[in-house]
């Protein structure tokens, strides 16, 4: 195809043969401001990356439209120069690439601009600049990473929420107010230090995958989940939020045990009268999670100790793909896989002990000789996993 509405930029030294071709759209007038500083941090990390941009002036929407039906993905920065005014881009272009349900990563780049963003293009879900004003460079690494490699890319990029939860053997939806986030990597640190449930997601709207209406992903997670975990603050009592009017009234319609935890000191009445949710606890006075959960009803599974599960777990946690990142729980992961001979798991745990985690918690492992002669071993497995299996299926 001629290009006549795109232009593509290739880092110097890199052919740009089997490229995945993002394209960056702001408004116009604003493409100097933010390609150059995008461009130098994605060719830093990612070389096999043809980044796109629009032309100042568009000459020929329909032109345009087929033009980047082309690319793998889009990466879009909001400001209210983009919103509020006429063009192609916000007018034409952003909504088609919606509907289409492209791989799409808006950044919000402006104060209030929420809800000016959801009234003229719905409930998608996005990033914004941290208070700073600084790029989000996590989320559009994080979003790079996370694109389809293979074929047919755009119709795969909406189930990356699916394959993600498949990793684990039940998942807990957190229903919170955004304002409480603070409270998130709290409550993750402290349910996945339990060994019992380092097998069970703890899923909340940050694992959304961008461009995603998060109204429908929302309640797609919540009819999977095992169990809701509530976030109780004084804000759940504001009037008419998010939380009251959708998620917890959808819970209680899907049948989902509802757990409240009590993160600051609320009118726990007015919370059962809005909520109608009764087992309600303050964590800190619990010795454990699982505690909480018995004590609620709520069954807690044995993890799924077959090797391969646990390997997908331990890179889960490496890569903090919809989890925390936390390496002292994936290396005891690892582990427990290599004790199955699982080969993959050998050479992660090698990747991590020559790597960027030499000094971390891997250490006590190689130290402790837990790995001594497991090199030499000749049952260590090139085919797929078949000797672990056939060991697992042995100890079990």
């Amino acid at each position: 195809m001629k290009y006549t509405e795109l232009i593509p930029n290739v880092k110097w030294n890199c052919p740009s043969h089997n490229n995945r071709n993002v394209l960056v759209i702001c408004h116009p007038q604003q493409i100097p401001f933010y390609l150059p500083k995008l461009k130098d941090f994605i060719w830093e990390r990612f070389t096999n990356i043809t980044i796109w941009q629009t032309n100042l002036e568009i000459a020929d929407k329909n032109q345009l439209l087929k033009e980047v039906d082309q690319v793998d993905a889009v990466i879009c920065f909001v400001t209210e120069l983009l919103v509020l005014t006429s063009n192609v881009i916000g007018d034409d272009l952003i909504p088609i690439i919606i509907e289409k349900k492209y791989p799409f990563l808006p950044i919000l780049d402006g104060k209030n601009l929420e809800q000016i963003f959801e009234q003229k293009y719905g409930h998608i879900h996005f990033v914004k600049y941290n208070e700073n004003q600084t790029l989000k460079f996590d989320a559009i690494e994080k979003f790079i990473k996370g694109l389809p490699l293979h074929e047919k890319r755009k119709n795969q990029w909406f189930e990356l929420s699916n394959r993600n939860m498949e990793s684990f053997s039940q998942t807990y939806f957190i229903s919170y107010r955004k304002v409480d986030g603070k409270y998130i990597d709290y409550l993750q640190h402290r349910i996945h230090k339990e060994s019992s449930l380092v097998d069970t997601k703890l899923w909340y709207d940050a694992y959304l995958v961008p461009g995603e209406n998060y109204d429908n992903n929302l309640l797609r997670i919540i009819d999977k989940c095992s169990a809701v975990i509530l976030v109780i603050t004084p804000h759940l009592l504001e009037p008419n939020n998010y939380v009251l009017r959708v998620e917890v009234p959808f819970a209680k319609e899907c049948g989902k045990p509802i757990i409240g935890i009590m993160m600051e000191e609320t009118d726990l009445k007015v919370i059962r009268d809005l909520y109608g949710v009764e087992k309600i606890y303050r964590i800190q006075k619990w010795d454990s999670f699982t505690d909480i959960l018995f004590d609620a009803g709520i069954p807690v599974p044995e993890i799924d100790s077959y090797p391969r599960h646990l390997y997908r777990l331990a890179t889960a946690y490496i890569d903090g793909n919809d989890v925390e990142c936390n390496m002292q729980i994936a290396c005891g992961l690892l582990y427990q896989a290599i004790q199955y001979k699982y080969h993959d798991a050998y050479t992660k745990l090698i990747e991590i002990k020559t790597g960027e985690y030499e000094k971390s918690v891997m250490n006590r492992y190689f130290q402790a000789n837990h790995l001594k002669g497991i090199e030499d071993n000749s049952e260590l497995n090139d085919d797929n996993g078949e000797m672990s299996e056939r060991l697992y299926k042995k100890k079990g």
